[in-house]
């Protein structure tokens, strides 16, 4: 899905005729990838950045199914090291074919906050803790990988909705 403002991209692709549009339209619609191993979302912002201080997920099914259990929350230092990002979409390493590295911000392991039909929560990002990201950087990349099956056992990504909270810079949207 690119909006102008927002590129929402699958390493997987999406599951039937999906295109991520769900993720940033702020209704309650139910957005599948398709399943395998390593699955991520990958978020690219256009002309602006965030300082991330907090993120949410919804849950996108009716029920409590194919929820989320144990992701990860990543940012892309390409932009950091290098002023400029290349490309969409990465493989799930941290070390990729365009040369994008990815540092974890997040990391939940058997959460059970999105057990519920369209449950929301909102995760605190603790950049203070890691070098690089620094505390203060801006970024305009971010992904979230599936670590482990999902509640119904799935390799999929089921959401309603992603939102990343924090200081921006660059050009001023709504979106």
């Amino acid at each position: 899905m690119n909006s102008g403002q927002v590129e929402i991209n699958c390493n997987m692709g999406f599951f039937d005729s999906s295109d991520g549009a769900a993720l940033v339209s702020k209704t309650k619609q139910c957005f599948y990838t398709n399943a395998g191993s390593g699955v991520a979302i990958v978020i690219a912002l256009n002309g602006f950045e965030i300082c991330p201080t907090h993120y949410s997920l919804t849950h996108g099914d009716k029920t409590n199914q194919h929820a989320l259990t144990s992701w990860s929350f990543q940012v892309s230092i390409a932009a950091l090291l290098c002023g400029t990002a290349v490309g969409i979409i990465d493989t799930v390493d941290q070390g990729s074919r365009n040369n994008n590295t990815w540092q974890t911000l997040s990391e939940h392991r058997e959460n059970t906050q999105l057990h519920a039909k369209f449950a929301r929560a909102v995760f605190p990002l603790k950049t203070k803790d890691i070098e690089i990201p620094r505390d203060g950087a801006y970024y305009n990349r971010f992904r979230i990988v599936l670590l482990e099956p999902n509640s119904s056992g799935q390799y999929e990504i089921c959401l309603s909705d992603i939102e990343i909270y924090g200081r921006n810079r660059g050009q001023r949207r709504n979106l």
